[in-house]
């Protein structure tokens, strides 16, 4: 699941299509948007630093999302840094991104 952003959409530097309907963009400050043309409401809005983080982790990434692929057992997670958690788990095969509040986070932070 995506993170909602409410904000009016900011004038991209750049973008890249991530498919038929997904797509990433970089805005004027560098924060980073994922999101899919269908359902406009769903995006996550990573900062420079967050993304910098999932693209140095971007290997062990795709080996846990091929190893899920082949149905292997899985469980990858990783926090990017303040509210963003990616992970990766065999009963869903792809990466989920999503911002949790601790609130409503299934499982306690130290």
């Amino acid at each position: 699941m995506l993170r909602i952003v409410t904000q009016m959409p900011v004038k991209s530097k750049f973008s890249k299509s991530l498919g038929d309907t997904r797509f990433l963009s970089v805005d004027l400050e560098k924060d980073v948007t994922i999101g899919d043309h269908e359902n406009r409401g769903k995006r996550a809005l990573l900062t420079a630093r967050h993304w910098v983080c999932l693209v140095e982790r971007m290997d062990e990434i795709d080996s846990a999302v091929e190893r899920a692929a082949t149905l292997k057992p899985t469980q990858y997670k990783l926090h990017l840094g303040a509210d963003w958690y990616i992970s990766v788990t065999d009963a869903l095969p792809f990466v989920d991104i999503r911002r949790c509040v601790l609130k409503l986070c299934s499982h306690k932070h130290t």
